[in-house]
């Protein structure tokens, strides 16, 4: 393999590229002392007048008819003694105009076979309370925020939608729907109601 470092002039730190016949290896190395942060790694597209570079993390395809492709994974670090890492993917913000981009969350098609499943959760806490997960629409300073949404898929048979609370040894949780109060005027409606058969 071949192994180049080169000074970063952004963070003064050197960025060490590693290509071999098997995989490439982009780090940045350890901070002295320990006690600071490490380096960075930014991947960024050049920006142009006529619009801005794309970026694409892509796997590696597989020709094997057994063997399935390769996996992308996006991992925060891990703290020795403190907290671990975040990880955001959000779009930039349209300062001036126009809309923000938008982001997409979705498996691939299957032509043969059950299409992937999509997991969204917090991790398993061992002494304490696990992590909330939130799904929301943005606020709008004004009009109508956005809607929230939560169906299954269509079908000859549709799929089920639950929503429920989870075991507990000693008690389950509350599920509560509710409309947000407001101040002026009358909250929302809660419908509930089977489709047209």
């Amino acid at each position: 393999g071949k192994l180049v470092s080169s000074p970063d002039f952004f963070y003064n730190e050197t960025v060490s590229f590693l290509t071999t016949t098997d995989y490439v290896a982009i780090s940045a190395g350890p901070n002295a002392p320990l006690t600071l942060t490490g380096g960075h790694v930014v991947v960024q597209a050049k920006e142009t007048s006529s619009g801005g570079g794309d970026v694409t993390i892509t796997a590696g395809p597989s020709t094997s008819l057994t063997d399935t492709g390769g996996s992308v994974m996006i991992a925060s670090g891990t703290g020795s003694s403190s907290s671990t890492g975040n990880v955001a993917v959000h779009t930039a913000d349209a300062v001036s105009a126009g809309v923000t981009g938008w982001i997409e969350l979705a498996t691939g098609e299957s032509a043969a076979d059950t299409s992937g499943a999509i997991s969204v959760g917090s991790g398993v806490s061992t002494t304490a309370n696990s992590g909330v997960v939130m799904i929301t629409s943005g606020a709008a300073a004004s009009g109508t925020s956005g809607e929230v949404q939560l169906a299954s898929g269509t079908g000859s048979v549709s799929g089920t939608a639950t929503l429920s609370s989870g075991a507990g040894s000693t008690s389950s949780g509350t599920t509560t729907v509710t409309t947000g109060a407001t101040a002026a005027g009358t909250s929302g409606a809660v419908t509930v109601s089977t489709g047209l058969g």
